[in-house]
């Protein structure tokens, strides 16, 4: 082995016990699974090292581009629905719940993510590129890993790509080419990982259905109890209310 293959050897030694050094710390102030966290770390190392990050990073955003930096990012098995760049005042911004205070969102349907940034609420470019990257992820790990909330991981993610850009380019002040109107209703944009609800049957048609709610943390039971909805009560540390003689259609509330 030559000196400069023995420096080479030595650097790459010292960025991963720094990359293992992030995890650790980050699993432990966000109460996250360590391993969950280190595949996140992974997950960023990948779209450093093949160039996705560079290769779109730039003073101009807008909505066909960022979802074009998504789909590179996060590979084509993610579905990713529609990406929009939207600002404060773009037509329609009131069917987003508290647009005006948040830098992004990502909703969730049967047809893939719908994520929006809003402009005025990243202080540069970096920052803007780390909030789509964090929306994306959240994206990615409930469509490959059915995971309900990835807070702790996307964060992560963003977090870990902002610092990227920082490093690399300093502070960037960008300009994001918002769309003039959000394009959804409500009910359009689907789901979000802060107010969801998980609808529960029992695959082969036996009568039950259950409702949980992440935002009230509460189980609403309709019918008997089967193994789909079990899960979900051990999960959640709680027992289903036992009752004789109501129907069937009875609501049962477990707390």
């Amino acid at each position: 082995m030559g000196p400069n293959q023995f420096i080479s050897n030595i650097e790459v030694a010292g960025e991963e016990v720094e990359a293992i050094t992030e995890v650790v710390k980050a699993s432990i102030e966000k109460t996250a699974n360590p391993f969950t966290m280190l595949s996140t770390e992974r997950d960023y190392e990948e779209a450093r090292n093949k160039g996705t990050l560079d290769e779109y990073f730039s003073r101009v955003l807008n909505s066909q581009k960022a979802k074009e930096y998504l789909q590179s990012l996060l590979g084509s098995n993610v579905k990713i629905e529609s990406v929009q760049v939207l600002s404060k005042l773009s037509e329609n911004m009131s069917e987003i719940e508290e647009y005006d205070k948040i830098s992004g969102r990502v909703y969730h349907s049967k047809d893939g993510a719908k994520i929006i940034i809003v402009a005025e609420n990243s202080n540069d470019m970096n920052e803007a590129m780390g909030t789509l990257s964090g929306e994306g992820y959240h994206a990615k790990m409930r469509q490959e890993n059915g995971m309900k909330d990835s807070e702790a991981y996307a964060s992560y993610f963003g977090d870990r790509i902002e610092d990227y850009y920082t490093d690399e380019y300093g502070h960037v002040n960008g300009v994001l080419i918002a769309d003039g109107t959000q394009n959804y209703t409500k009910e359009q944009l689907g789901s979000d990982y802060e107010n969801d609800l998980w609808i529960l049957y029992h695959p082969l048609g036996i009568n039950h259905l259950a409702i949980y709610d992440d935002e009230s943390n509460k189980i609403y039971s309709f019918g008997e109890p089967t193994p789909v909805a079990k899960e979900i009560y051990e999960k959640l540390k709680v027992k289903r209310k036992i009752t004789i003689g109501k129907a069937e259609n009875d609501v049962l509330v477990v707390v």
